[in-house]
């Protein structure tokens, strides 16, 4: 897998972290994907349908 620099700095300090502070942080990451309504990767059912809610629609050109 490659990372760019700003993700490579994440994960070095990410490993520094406590096991308490890396609890906390993939918490708030799980709390960001919910508010996002991502349908989950593993679900092969999971369709795009009522996740939209979030998304501002384009408006068209006349």
């Amino acid at each position: 897998m490659d990372l760019n620099r700003q993700e490579k700095q994440l994960v070095r300090l990410f490993r520094d972290c406590t096991k308490e502070q890396r609890i906390l942080i993939l918490d708030a990451v799980n709390e960001m994907v919910l508010a996002q309504k991502v349908p989950p990767l593993d679900d092969p059912k999971a369709t795009l349908s009522g996740y939209q809610d979030n998304v501002l629609p384009f408006k068209k050109k006349a």
